[in-house]
């Protein structure tokens, strides 16, 4: 009986997260269409210009994309170093090991905090203080 119970709790929240997903699809798409079709999907996309002054009105995400795409091949390029090596140490150098535990814990901990908490805290404890 509590088998059939979560299969259709189950089943049904997948059917609300699908309708949900599906309502904000279309929420965003019926909404930018006239943004679209007055000043064209692909200027849009390919033109650096941004420009809210009205009268002039000129809108490019290609500095926002080409940003978003820097700034994570950037985090790659720093994370990969540090992550790999203790990911190695951990999952086969001391499999099974209480170190590899207590390790495990601790990279876990640290994964879970938002690095816009470690960005901060960074500001404010290792910036320059000059008074």
């Amino acid at each position: 009986m509590s088998d059939k119970l979560f299969k259709i709790i189950l089943s049904s929240s997948a059917v609300i997260i699908l309708l949900i997903s599906g309502g904000m699809v279309y929420s965003l798409t019926s909404g930018s269409i006239p943004a679209f079709k007055e000043f064209g999907f692909f200027n849009f996309i390919f033109s650096p210009e941004w420009n809210a002054t009205p009268g002039n009105e000129e809108y490019g995400a290609l500095t926002f994309i080409v940003g978003t795409i820097m700034t994570s091949l950037l985090a790659l390029l720093f994370c990969i170093p540090f992550s790999l090596p203790v990911a190695i140490f951990i999952g086969e150098y001391f499999k099974g090991k209480r170190i590899a535990s207590v390790l495990g814990t601790i990279v876990d901990l640290l994964a879970g905090i938002p690095s816009i908490v470690y960005g901060l805290w960074a500001l404010v404890y290792l910036q320059p203080h000059w008074f």
